[in-house]
């Protein structure tokens, strides 16, 4: 008997929403007032029954369209007062899919003026705490006036299903099965360069939402069409995933119509996919250079999918450089000049005892020398005095990005010999023996396994001595590089680089 009771005065109280939201602005001077709403017909913290009633009456102009949301959210308010909370859950998600598709049509009160935009974000939180729904997620939608915006309900399905911006600047490819609920997408463009990184961005960037994240099964993948017209192989998608860092994500699958390519090349899948993994001699190889380059990540606007990547999480998005310098030719480092085998330990990642160390930028040598012709290299020139017949160590920090899988290359030009660390691993051998160091047979380099340097005769030369860093190594947030080079007599040079590798 009580259920019923309870059932009964939900209805009149909904009915009481219907009557405000669908005559509020209409009503003649002899028309009664709709009866007051209880707050308490919805959860605590949440826009009441009038407000939505308000909202929903600004944001529709009189006539059906206002009729037929001012019902469905009634009738949301029944369900969830009557125990039906998943059918409440549906029907707003029905409510929201109407709203938009009004929205992007421009024919709510107002069209695509920012304040329609905030009535809408309004109507949505609403919406969403009123089912019990996390909001999170939820944000400005974009103005559909702009072909780089997407505002859309889109509803679980066993199909793949791709939203696209008009222009095909960005995406997002759901999976079959991915969702175990409906989910509010929107796209919105961004500009400057949103990404918490120093490593070169590349756009158009956009900030892309998938809400809730919850309904979330498997991951999702995101991309953009790459504005500029080269990309190199080491462009990965980003996105933020902190207030200062940023998350690099794996390749995702293709987007139909990411690009205005709606068909991927599946006949060459395998070219792509070698273009894609740095392996250009292979691809060419294959179909020649006049087609790979119509086909490889150096263009990537000819992919058939730009740039993707696979996430859950979901905030302004972008690319970036893995492959850019992480410590350039003539970085600053601390350094110390001391006898053979100073300090030991230096290398530690915590290792504190550097008071009395000095600040310098590479290159490091005999000031004045004109003894090779590295040392007339004026692109490169030689900042800091390193006596001879001394050790040199160096120490300094770079930063990485959650996400990061790839090996990293340090590039060394040395006179005489070197050992180089990151975070406190000798960069000697890797845990199956495989040597971390490459150099020319010609080049007069050694490596002597019981010191662990790399020896070198004669002159320095740029770009002959390569290190692998592991990305097994690396840490997320800041890595250590510590370097230990010792002169034997005569002349002494050292400058190093850091540069990220081609993923694979």
């Amino acid at each position: 008997m009580w259920g019923k009771t309870l059932r009964g005065c939900v209805a009149v109280l909904a009915g009481a929403v219907f009557i405000n939201a669908c005559s509020n602005d209409s009503r003649n001077s002899t028309e009664p007032a709709a009866p007051a709403t209880s707050a308490s017909l919805v959860p605590a913290g949440c826009l009441t029954v009038t407000q939505m009633a308000d909202t929903i009456t600004a944001l529709f102009p009189k006539g059906s369209s206002r009729v037929t949301a001012a019902k469905m959210y009634a009738t949301i308010v029944v369900y969830i007062n009557t125990g039906r909370l998943a059918d409440a859950r549906t029907l707003t998600f029905t409510l929201l899919d109407f709203t938009l598709q009004q929205y992007n049509a421009g024919k709510l009160t107002g069209g695509y003026s920012a304040t329609t935009q905030a009535r809408l974000l309004h109507f949505e939180t609403g919406l969403y705490c009123t089912v019990g729904l996390s909001t999170d997620g939820l944000v400005l939608p974009g103005d559909p006036s702009n072909g780089g915006t997407v505002d859309q309900v889109v509803y679980p399905s066993a199909d793949k299903q791709d939203l696209v911006t008009q222009n095909g600047n960005a995406g997002v490819h759901i999976p079959g099965g991915a969702l175990s609920g409906p989910v509010l997408v929107t796209i919105v463009p961004l500009s400057g360069n949103p990404l918490n990184t120093t490593l070169p961005q590349y756009g158009p960037f956009s900030d892309v939402k998938v809400s809730p994240e919850t309904s979330l099964l498997t991951p999702v993948t995101v991309g953009i069409c790459p504005s500029a017209e080269t990309v190199p192989a080491t462009v990965f998608l980003a996105h933020n995933n902190s207030a200062t860092t940023i998350e690099v994500l794996p390749r995702g699958d293709f987007i139909s119509g990411l690009c205005g390519i709606t068909v991927p090349p599946t006949g060459l899948r395998k070219v792509f996919d070698l273009g894609k993994n740095g392996d250009f001699a292979s691809a060419t190889k294959l179909v020649g250079s006049a087609l790979a380059n119509m086909l490889l990540p150096t263009n990537a606007n000819a992919t058939g999918g730009g740039i993707t990547g696979t996430t859950r999480k979901f905030s302004p998005f972008g690319g970036v450089d893995t492959g850019a310098e992480l410590v350039p030719y003539g970085a600053s480092y601390l350094y110390q000049i001391g006898a053979y085998d100073v300090s030991p330990g230096f290398q530690a990642p915590d290792y504190s005892t550097t008071t009395g160390w000095s600040t310098g930028s590479g290159a490091f040598g005999s000031l004045g020398s004109t003894a090779c012709p590295i040392f007339s290299d004026t692109q490169f020139p030689l900042r800091t005095n390193w006596p001879t017949s001394t050790d040199l160590l160096l120490r300094t920090t770079f930063s990485l990005p959650a996400g990061w899988s790839t090996p990293l290359t340090i590039s060394a030009a040395i006179d005489n010999d070197v050992i180089v660390y990151v975070n406190g691993n000798p960069l000697t051998v890797d845990g199956s023996g495989n040597p971390l160091y490459s150099f020319p047979a010609n080049g007069n380099y050694s490596f002597d396994p019981a010191s662990g340097f790399v020896m070198h005769e004669n002159c320095a030369q740029r770009g002959e001595l390569t290190f692998t860093v592991p990305a097994s190594y690396l840490v997320t947030g800041q890595n250590v590089l510590a370097i230990r080079a010792r002169d034997r007599g005569s002349v002494d040079y050292l400058d190093v680089e850091v540069k990220g590798q081609t993923p694979q």
